[in-house]
């Protein structure tokens, strides 16, 4: 466990709830979804979700490459998940 603010643990949290969201969200369930307010809710949450995927990316890239510290096994899963939904998001961005 490194000694910082955040655990690892909450992060991991964050990636495991942020995945279930981006998997709802691009496997076109919210499509059956007949309610303006949910659809709405899923679309304010897109840009969060995608900041916190870019943070938790250069925050491992800060603790492996800059501080040269050995990342616990919830940061490296965490960071392996937003890395994967990173390209998830690029490749249906440019496929259009």
């Amino acid at each position: 466990m490194l000694n910082k603010s955040i655990s690892d643990r909450t992060i991991l949290f964050a990636e495991v709830i942020s995945a279930a969201y981006f998997l709802i969200f691009f496997s076109n369930v919210l499509q059956y979804v007949d309610t303006v307010f949910v659809r709405v809710i899923g679309e304010f949450l897109t840009i969060p979700m995608i900041i916190l995927q870019l943070g938790i990316i250069v925050y491992m890239l800060n603790v492996v490459l800059i501080k040269k510290l050995k990342p616990s096994v919830e940061l490296t899963i965490g960071s392996i998940i937003a890395v994967g939904i990173a390209i998830l998001i690029t490749i249906l961005f440019l496929r259009g």
